[in-house]
């Protein structure tokens, strides 16, 4: 029942988007580009660039956040380790779809969007002894239901973040995902953040600025010696 489900959702998404690339120009590739339509094809379902929302104005980042290394990609795929199981390219400074822009610098990294995906980013580190939380901007946008596609953030494997990916979850814009990583503080782990999707209904998670959320530390605890900014008095 929920593939023929699907199957109906996906005629319709791509009734939608055949009108749209028409709004802008029957000769136009711009909004469906020829590599879409081959991925209708391929996936059975619809494609990787599907997504067709407006760019919100970005919220502000926390100043306590510390990026990893090459968390906001700006370096290309150096640091990270990718996989895509159906060889899409992960970590991007082009080729969005509609609507969607890093949240800042020229680069994100662009996870599921296809049926039957795997895909990751991860990277070996060491979590600062003072983290206590792992967040990264996060955009989500699916054609599917609940219960189906999930994003997963592991550390040496290990679950520690679950969440669907769906059309109930779609964010419509950035928004700040923060993971408790207290547990790992000061250890040497390997982190991931991965997307499984089913065989209709493309899910997509768009993740750019991956950080540690740090603790804030009083500046002056007199281990300098300079007790300028200080006053006493005697009782």
């Amino acid at each position: 029942m929920k593939q023929a489900a699907k199957l109906v959702t996906s005629f319709a998404v791509l009734a939608v988007l055949i009108s749209v690339a028409a709004a802008h120009g029957a000769g136009s590739e711009a909004a469906l580009t020829k590599e879409d339509m081959a991925s209708f094809t391929r996936s059975g379902s619809s494609s990787r660039a599907t997504t067709l929302v407006p760019q919100a104005p970005r919220p502000t980042t926390p100043e306590s956040l510390q990026l990893l290394p090459n968390g906001d990609f700006e370096q290309g795929q150096a640091v990270w380790t990718v996989f895509s199981l159906n060889a899409w390219e992960i970590i991007m400074d082009s080729g969005f779809p509609g609507g969607v822009l890093p949240y800042g610098g020229s680069w994100l990294a662009w996870l599921g969007g296809d049926d039957d995906e795997v895909s990751y980013i991860e990277q070996e580190l060491t979590v600062p002894a003072e983290a206590f939380g792992l967040t990264y901007w996060h955009w989500i946008a699916s054609f599917d239901e609940c219960g189906f596609d999930f994003a997963w953030v592991k550390v040496d494997g290990v679950i520690i973040d679950q969440y669907d990916l769906c059309t109930a979850a779609d964010t419509g814009t950035w928004v700040l995902h923060e993971v408790d990583i207290a547990a790992y503080a000061g250890q040497t782990v390997t982190l991931r953040i991965q997307v499984d999707t089913d065989d209709a209904d493309n899910s997509n998670l768009f993740v750019d600025d991956v950080s540690f959320d740090i603790l804030p530390i009083f500046g002056d605890g007199f281990e300098s010696g300079d007790t300028s900014a200080w006053s006493s008095t005697t009782p």
